[in-house]
């Protein structure tokens, strides 16, 4: 009988406890889900300190070597052999004309002294203002019978005044002796002493003593900076550490100490602007080697060297990369508040008026975190303002009809004018999937750090989400497409929108999407000598005939991705692959090898030595916040039913003349054509994986016990009711 009871009362227990466990993972999911992704709930990703996913040594080390190599393209490409130091007395404008003055010190080199005195003179050594006594000395021409006369003069303010007062030099020696204390009040100034050559009817001759001492071999050099560097003058590096030029013309100042045997720079002086070089273009075999693009600075390439400073804690050179990138941007006209594409380093007026929506957005993003890492910043007030010009200058760009509706288009400007000309008239008539995942950051990093706008950032970013939804992302492929065309999608498979994408997927919640891009990305892998990274793209129907490379700055990328996802150990492996990579004074190149077709070069990249900064000790700098929600199911949109020829790269790299990123490529037909483009249905938020605002969004419950109770309860009541009926029937039934 107990045992009976026993062991009814044990399945009633057993039948509880599974039932309330069953329950609680059933209720609970997604709060399960939840915390295996590294999107917190205080907006930002999971700081990992152990394990693949933490900073080793290693990194530290490669790390501190390319933000040295930063620091060293913020000076202009002149490579300076000392430490000496020039600089003009006072820094003239642009426009300045007349004479410049200007001093220097020599470090770490040494020059002998001489004159350009046609006399010299041996007695005394001083010659003071108001001596009246015996000079003596020699001519330091060839002595000649009855050629050379010494003249006296006094050099006064008017110039240089004779004296009656001459002597013969001896036609062996050359020497000669002058007795000044007979000359009859001489007027004030400086004694000096000249030549007069007899046979050239007492002509004077060479230069008179004293003359200004220099320094034999060096020479102070006077450049002027407008669309590029171009000589002016040079004079002499005086004896006394001073130098003088009689006049300027209209252009920057800029100075070189030179030697002139060697051509040597020893030192060099311009006012700095901020700007980074982009590249340096060392190959004598690379078409820009020698032109102006070496000192040529791309506004994405400003933008993300100054996401890499504000990782690393780089104060200074958050500071000048900063200031640099508001001179990129436009200040007046049609297009105020838009950052240009590019602008020559020393002279950002003479910039390329071009402008594109992915690279104006990612330096809206690094202008505003720097307002959010440095809100005691001198002139703060001046960036927050740019940074709301350049936010409202993104609002001009969203198209509201046809296929490309919700989405933001490319931006301004192109070489399409007669002659391959640029008309800055033109409108990018597409939008990338790039561009507006930029956008999307962007704005998100708004909601955040402008906090008094009544502008609701929150819900731009939420309103583009739905349009990238939408329309470029493909359920059916389980990717984003590279754009949207007015004639359709642009189903072209670049590497950036995978690795981005994925990025933006994970941090707007699309979590299963997000892993599934990252998935995608086998064909894109490739090893060059002993590096393994990622190619910008492989031979496909958008991109055929592509050259197999590393891409640096997209290989790190897909690094961030991972680390974001929470993948550690392939972020650690594709950290190691490619760690090879890194050239001896700290930077990365673009990629390993050159594909001409698509504009991928070799030269030594910001770019791509930003990224590498960004993929490890400065990863938290970009696309750190997130909008936290528990996961979601995949999203569930219709293909976007239009498919036509593939867009060319959003960044292919540097042409020779400033990239356009053109979405054209005529190798490939479109596959199908759209009647009515307002046909597309955009998904509302209950169907789309869309963002959620602030106002609806929600933490997920760790428990929740009402239903378990309840649950719990019923299912303890059955228990009890059938121990009861089993203690009758074992009593009765005796």
């Amino acid at each position: 009988m107990k045992q009976k009871i026993l062991k009814i009362s044990g399945g009633v227990f057993a039948i509880l406890v599974i039932g309330l466990f069953v329950y609680h993972i059933q209720s609970n999911v997604d709060a399960i889900r939840a915390n295996q992704y590294t999107c917190q709930a205080d907006g930002s990703y999971a700081s990992v300190t152990t394990g693949d996913g933490a900073i080793t040594t290693g990194d530290q080390t490669q790390a501190t070597l390319a933000l040295n190599w930063l620091h060293s393209m913020t000076k202009t490409s002149t490579v300076v052999t000392t430490t000496s130091i020039l600089a003009p007395n006072i820094e003239q404008p642009a426009s300045y004309t007349g004479s410049i003055p200007g001093t220097f010190t020599l470090n770490g080199a040494t020059y002998p002294t001489k004159s350009d005195a046609s006399i010299e003179i041996t007695s005394p050594s001083v010659v003071p203002d108001n001596y009246a006594g015996v000079i003596q000395g020699k001519v330091l021409t060839t002595p000649t019978a009855f050629r050379w006369i010494i003249q006296v003069y006094k050099r006064t303010s008017g110039g240089d005044v004779q004296v009656a007062k001459q002597a013969l030099a001896d036609a062996s020696t050359g020497e000669f002796t002058i007795d000044l204390s007979d000359v009859s009040s001489p007027p004030a100034g400086k004694w000096a002493f000249g030549i007069l050559d007899a046979t050239a009817g007492y002509a004077e001759y060479g230069t008179k003593w004293p003359a200004v001492a220099y320094y034999d071999g060096l020479e102070v050099q006077q450049k002027l900076v407008t669309d590029s560097i171009y000589d002016w003058n040079t004079t002499k590096a005086l004896a006394d550490n001073t130098f003088v030029f009689p006049n300027s013309n209209n252009g920057k100042k800029l100075f070189r100490l030179v030697d002139t045997a060697s051509g040597d720079v020893l030192a060099e002086h311009v006012v700095p602007t901020g700007l980074i070089r982009s590249f340096i273009i060392d190959n004598p075999s690379d078409p820009a080697y020698g032109t102006a693009l070496e000192n040529q600075s791309y506004v994405y390439d400003q933008a993300v060297a100054l996401f890499a400073a504000i990782g690393a804690n780089d104060d200074a050179l958050s500071e000048t990369l900063a200031k640099g990138l508001l001179e990129f941007q436009q200040k007046t006209g049609p297009y105020a508040g838009g950052f240009v594409f590019a602008a020559p380093q020393m002279s950002p007026t003479y910039r390329d008026a071009l402008f594109r929506t992915g690279a104006h957005a990612i330096a809206a993003d690094a202008l505003l975190s720097y307002i959010e890492k440095y809100p005691q910043a001198t002139d703060i007030a001046i960036y927050k303002a740019a940074a709301e010009d350049s936010l409202a200058f993104i609002d001009e760009l969203l198209s509201t009809s046809g296929t490309t509706s919700g989405l933001y288009l490319g931006g301004y400007g192109d070489y399409t004018g007669p002659g391959d000309s640029f008309d800055a008239n033109v409108a990018i008539p597409w939008a990338s999937t790039e561009h507006n995942i930029d956008i999307w950051n962007t704005f998100v990093k708004a909601s955040k750090v402008l906090t008094d706008t009544p502008i609701n950032y929150t819900q731009k970013a939420t309103t583009l989400n739905i349009a990238i939804a939408s329309k470029l992302y493909s359920t059916a492929e389980q990717r984003l497409y590279q754009g949207m065309q007015a004639s359709g999608v642009d189903t072209s498979d670049p590497l950036d929108v995978n690795s981005w994408g994925a990025m933006q997927l994970y941090s707007s919640g699309q979590y299963d999407e997000a892993l599934a891009a990252l998935e995608r990305l086998e064909p894109f892998k490739f090893t060059s000598g002993t590096v393994t990274g990622y190619a910008p793209f492989y031979d496909s129907a958008g991109y055929p005939d592509a050259t197999p490379t590393v891409w640096f700055e997209g290989s790190y990328g897909v690094a961030l991705a991972l680390y974001h996802v929470g993948d550690y150990e392939k972020y650690r492996t594709l950290l190691d692959e490619l760690a090879d990579g890194q050239e001896s004074d700290g930077s990365f190149r673009y990629a390993t090898d050159e594909d001409a077709l698509y504009s991928i070069n070799t030269r030594k990249s910001v770019a791509s030595t930003a990224w590498y900064i960004l993929a490890t000790t400065g990863r938290s700098a970009i696309w750190n916040i997130c909008q936290y929600d528990p996961p979601i199911d995949p999203i569930v949109t219709p293909d976007p039913p239009v498919v036509t020829q593939p867009i060319t790269p959003s960044k292919p790299g540097t042409p020779s003349k400033p990239e356009s990123q053109e979405m054209t490529n005529n190798n490939t037909e479109p596959e199908t054509t759209v009647t009515d483009p307002e046909q597309v249905e955009v998904p509302t938020k209950e169907t789309t994986n869309a963002v959620k605002t602030d106002e609806t969004k929600k933490e997920p419950d760790a428990f929740c016990w009402t239903p378990i109770i309840i649950v719990g309860s019923s299912i303890a009541g059955i228990g009890i009711l059938w121990a009861a009926i089993a203690l009758i029937r074992s009593r009765f039934g005796q």
